[in-house]
């Protein structure tokens, strides 16, 4: 299986599926029954209910060849008893060896998402939009190597020929009572005939604006304020520091009204912070995604 920067490629039997990033604003569309069966049909052939194991290899494109990087992976999937569960590993190359993505699927609840890094030996909790953090500098999120989202409206937009693949076209957005969705729709080619996906294409959300801010914590336990932070879905960092402020935040918004909206209707209303101060990055010069050597976790 062949991962790059602009597409997925999975191979299953004789039918390969591939995945496209786009960007696009959120269209509304109506559930479509016949929709939803043909999406359950290809979730059920891409994720089996028997235990498999799958090779990946992601290749992530520089400006150049030389600038490039491929990483090859093991991912293993089993269904227990109340839960489904996914371990991506890395396997070459040597810098990127034992590196681990694991996540579980319990019914009702949100999913437990978990990485492991060996050079700091340690297993990490990915909490609210870390999920959506990039593999290995990749456009791919942690969440995009787990499980086909089930928590959708779907309807069938089209029916087109994708080379020699007779494909439904369907357009998925998230179900109106989903608290955290990181696209604004998803767009899936499927064969007819195999049901596997033949491409996928994300859309953004259309955030613009990267905002950070200062919190100061009043008459509360400061975890107990990090994890209601983290718990926002437009919230992406939550960093607890030494000192005042005792908590870091980042989150994205669309324009400035979205600021305003999400800083009145959402971090105000967590319990126990006295005061935020909140700024917009008006140019990123640096931004990297990583682990440090954080033993207390």
């Amino acid at each position: 299986m062949r991962l790059s920067r602009s597409q997925i490629c999975r191979r299953a039997a004789a039918a390969a599926a591939s995945l496209a990033l786009g960007v696009a604003s959120r269209e509304a569309i109506a559930a479509d029954p016949k929709a939803t069966q043909v999406v359950q049909q290809m979730r059920a052939a891409l994720e089996p209910d028997k235990p498999s194991v799958r090779q990946l290899e992601l290749t992530v494109l520089g400006a150049t060849p030389a600038e490039g990087s491929k990483f090859q992976l093991v991912q293993a999937r089993k269904r227990l008893a109340d839960k489904r569960a996914s371990l991506t590993v890395m396997m070459a190359p040597p810098s990127a060896l034992g590196i681990a993505y694991l996540i579980e699927d319990k019914k009702g609840t949100a999913p437990g998402e978990y990485t492991y890094v060996p050079i700091v030996r340690r297993v990490r909790k990915l909490v609210g939009a870390e999920s959506q953090s990039p593999v290995l500098d990749s456009d791919f999120t942690f969440t995009d190597l787990g499980f086909v989202p089930t928590e959708t409206q779907d309807k069938i937009v089209g029916e087109e020929k994708v080379g020699s693949h007779d494909v439904y076209k369907i357009e998925s957005i998230p179900n109106p009572e989903t608290q955290q969705w990181y696209y604004s729709k998803i767009v899936t080619w499927i064969d007819k005939q195999s049901l596997f996906p033949v491409q996928r294409d994300f859309y953004s959300q259309g955030f613009d604006l990267q905002c950070l801010g200062d919190v100061y914590v009043g008459d509360r336990d400061v975890d107990a304020v990090a994890r209601d932070l983290a718990a926002l879905a437009n919230v992406t960092i939550v960093t607890l520091t030494l000192g005042s402020p005792e908590i870091f935040i980042a989150f994205n918004a669309r324009d400035r009204g979205d600021v305003v909206k999400i800083i009145d209707g959402q971090l105000a209303r967590v319990k126990g912070i006295d005061r935020i101060e909140t700024y917009v990055a008006l140019d990123i010069r640096k931004y990297e995604s990583w682990f440090g050597n954080l033993a207390h976790l």
